[in-house]
């Protein structure tokens, strides 16, 4: 079957849309954003050199993995020629400021190296949670008759997932077999986990006006996510082979009751946005 043509019908598709949309995109007004992410999730764990110790292990490394969401902005739009008195064909168009709710998938994966038995192994641990539930404030700045912008999101997010799903493998299968399960936290650890992250994040967006009132949103997005968790939850097969090598170090160590001061699990999340803007109301201009 010959799909040649697919691809030059979807470029002068894509072509005549871009051309045919509006030139100049919302100005100033009440926005609402809808806008699906998809990207990916690289995790940045830090621990210091005795907590490492105190988990007998030599060094722990992050691994990348899929992550997927959405959020709903609502905010408005100031234009910069009324709000600062700069001329009309100034680049610099305008300024907005949102409030947004997400919710998405969350991921930590992470390359535990020890030593067991005498040999030295890796444990390659990749967890994934859902719900997470985001809540923040976004400041954008606005270009070449609010077609392009600039935003910078604050905000913190909540793990609500009290069972996530793990898969897990070895570099050492009779050490520790491959596997996939839940994490069951119990309500004791429900109580003692820290559910809240902290994240920054930068984006870059370009609409194309399809209508008065709906524009199609592009763009692309990084994020850096901080969060100590406080202490640390592990399947049971890897709890069971740490505490073994706990008691032959004549480690004590309770993973419920002792919390990791210094462990993080930090992650920089990058990824694409595909979304639709809507007016809300008229603009006031």
């Amino acid at each position: 079957m010959n799909t040649k043509p697919f691809p030059a019908f979807a470029a002068v598709f894509f072509l005549t849309l871009f051309c045919a949309a509006p030139a100049a995109a919302f100005s100033d007004g009440w926005v609402m954003t809808l806008n699906a992410n998809v990207g990916g999730s690289y995790t940045l764990p830090s621990i210091s050199r005795s907590d490492l110790d105190t988990l007998c292990a030599t060094g722990m490394n992050g691994m990348v993995g899929f992550v997927a969401g959405g959020d709903l902005e609502v905010g408005y739009i100031w234009d910069t020629a009324d709000a600062f008195g700069l001329r009309e064909d100034n680049p610099f168009s305008g300024i907005g400021l949102f409030f947004n709710l997400g919710i998405s998938q969350g991921y930590a994966g992470q390359i535990c190296s020890a030593q067991h038995e005498g040999s030295p192994i890796d444990v390659y641990v990749n967890v994934y949670y859902t719900p997470v539930i985001s809540v923040g404030a976004t400041g954008k700045a606005y270009f070449f008759d609010n077609r392009m912008a600039a935003g910078l999101s604050l905000g913190a997010k909540i793990i609500c997932d009290a069972a996530p799903q793990y898969e897990i493998y070895s570099s050492d299968t009779a050490a520790v077999s491959p596997e996939v399960g839940t994490i069951i936290v119990d309500d004791q650890m429900m109580t003692s986990i820290n559910p809240v992250m902290f994240y920054v994040k930068p984006s870059v967006e370009y609409t194309v006006p399809l209508s008065r009132t709906m524009e199609l949103n592009l763009g692309g997005y990084l994020a850096f996510n901080l969060y100590r968790p406080k202490y640390i939850t592990l399947p049971n097969s890897v709890q069971t082979m740490l505490s073994e090598e706990q008691r032959s170090h004549g480690i004590s160590f309770d993973a419920k009751e002792d919390p990791l001061n210094s462990y993080f699990i930090n992650s920089f999340d990058f990824g694409i946005i595909l979304g639709l803007n809507f007016r809300l109301g008229d603009s006031p201009r």
